[in-house]
């Protein structure tokens, strides 16, 4: 019995202060790659942090973030004026696979190595949690313009207007439809004093019940969405989604911010990345991806309409003939391969949408 609990309070002891680095090797993530709960801004990024990720337990990935929370190489310098800004949800981030792997990386050094400048970083990748829309249009006062980049390139897709479900109930807009608030509904606002802020679970500081009850939770339950960041949507989200007004409402964030980027002389883009039904055929998913459809040929006709920069990598991306191999089983985000194909989609994609703007100058001078 002694021995029992001298393992047992051992475990606790080192628990408690490498718990972040016990719960990765175990297959437990942190719910949103080390953003935070933020009271202005819903999510706080991780700040000069290295994240540990767990692809599946023993096997983990160090997600490095930079001065601005935008993630990086673990020798990459911080840049003060990035040439290209990415905004992006979890795809874009991929945090299952190493940096140089992502097509934010491969899209970089493609750029650089056709100018010459193999040594420099000029694109960041500021996938995110929950990131939308929304979400950037909240975070770009104090995350992107500050940076003064040359060109600003948002990533869309399916999960983003799911993800505008969930910023957009903590979200508090004035009587003219302008932020106000942002607070993320994990933070509790409580009365100083109120007997409640000196209640506290008592649960919460064993570290062997914090990491021990999802363990049991996904041996016993097979709950392995518990804790995962690489979630997918609720039915009752997905049902939501299928408004034509829901969909629009998610995407008017694009236009205020492309407006801003105008101002402030950057250009904007937005990018649709496929998900995995709207490019592979699989039997059973038709609803699936009747949706999907429906959600890109919207975001098409909307921003085309609003004369937003508009770039559709479908039908680039089904041309190639090994796009089977673009996505991870059971997933929609991008394997090893599929970063290679969206980078070599990108290069061409922006160098023909640059040599556009050049004719078109041409035309009207």
């Amino acid at each position: 019995m002694l021995i029992l609990c001298g393992l047992v309070a051992g475990s606790e002891y080192a628990l408690r202060y490498h718990f972040d680095l016990a719960a990765p090797q175990i297959g437990l993530n942190s719910q949103n790659f080390g953003w935070t709960a933020c009271n202005h801004s819903y999510l706080a990024a991780p700040v000069n942090q290295t994240i540990t990720f767990a692809i599946k337990p023993g096997v983990t990935n160090d997600l490095h973030f930079g001065d601005a929370g935008f993630r990086q190489a673990a020798t990459s310098s911080n840049l003060t004026a990035p040439e290209t800004i990415c905004l992006g949800d979890e795809r874009v981030l991929a945090p299952e696979i190493e940096h140089h792997q992502t097509f934010i990386a491969l899209w970089d050094q493609l750029s650089n190595s056709s100018r010459g400048r193999n040594d420099e970083s000029s694109i960041c990748n500021a996938g995110m949690p929950y990131g939308c829309p929304l979400l950037w249009q909240i975070q770009f006062d104090e995350r992107i313009l500050p940076l003064k980049p040359r060109r600003v390139v948002c990533f869309i897709g399916q999960a983003c207007l799911q993800n505008d479900y969930h910023v957009r109930r903590s979200v508090i807009f004035d009587e003219y439809g302008q932020i106000v608030a942002c607070k993320h509904p994990g933070i509790k606002s409580v009365d100083r004093n109120s007997p409640q802020k000196r209640q506290k679970n008592p649960l919460e500081d064993y570290a062997l019940l914090r990491l021990g009850v999802p363990v049991i939770c996904k041996f016993f339950l097979n709950d392995m969405t518990q804790n995962d960041p690489l979630r997918t949507a609720s039915p009752m989200v997905m049902k939501t989604a299928g408004s034509n007004e829901f969909l629009q409402l998610s995407l008017n964030p694009l236009l205020d911010m492309a407006k801003r980027c105008q101002a402030a002389n950057i250009e904007f883009f937005v990018v649709y990345l496929p998900d995995q039904d709207e490019i592979l055929n699989h039997e059973g998913h038709q609803i699936s991806r009747n949706h999907s459809e429906t959600h890109r040929q919207i975001a098409s006709e909307y921003l085309t309409n609003a004369g937003v920069p508009f770039i559709d990598l479908i039908s680039l991306l089904k041309s190639d003939p090994q796009v089977a191999n673009a996505f991870n089983k059971q997933s929609d985000h991008f394997s090893v391969a599929g970063h290679q194909m969206i980078a070599d989609l990108l290069v061409k994609s922006f160098n023909l949408s640059q040599a556009t703007n050049v004719m078109e100058n041409r035309v009207t001078k």
